[in-house]
């Protein structure tokens, strides 16, 4: 596998794994961030674009030419539930999996809790109106979700 292949598909692991471990986001717009959420590809895409392009190099350009793609590709859906249950749905490359896992809200501030396997992760982020914008770890680019 070639250095360019080799950081392309890293790339698309940790937006993977980002994805996996915001499962149980929520946004705020309406009566609160209970609802079902669909990732904003146009909106992630641009971030995870120019995340690329900072780190320079050959994969700036592989990332404009695969990312596009790999997110129509993709379904991602969360499911926030009254009482704090959370699902998450992710759909990429013919593999699907559900998670579940628990929500909070404070503000404009969330925090989904999900177990995968044997650990449990946690993800922040902020809503605004009706996006919700989480980001795993702060060298990441945010993933962007809209009220469905």
């Amino acid at each position: 596998m070639s250095q360019i292949t080799r950081r392309t598909f890293a790339m698309i692991s940790i937006l993977t794994v980002s994805f996996i471990a915001m499962l149980t986001i929520s946004g705020c717009g309406g009566s609160g961030p209970e609802g079902t959420w669909v990732i904003d590809k146009e909106a992630t895409s641009k971030a995870m674009i120019a995340k690329a392009k900072a780190a320079g190099g050959p994969q700036a350009e592989m990332a404009e030419q695969m990312i596009g793609p790999m997110l129509d590709q993709m379904k991602f859906t969360v499911t926030l539930k009254s009482g704090g249950a959370a699902e998450v749905s992710i759909s990429l490359m013919g593999e699907s999996e559900t998670t579940t896992g628990t929500w909070s809200s404070g503000g404009n501030a969330i925090k989904i809790t999900v177990s995968d396997g044997n650990r449990q992760r946690s993800i922040e982020g902020t809503i605004s109106g009706s996006t919700m914008t989480m980001q795993n770890d702060p060298g990441d680019p945010p993933i962007t979700l809209k009220r469905s």
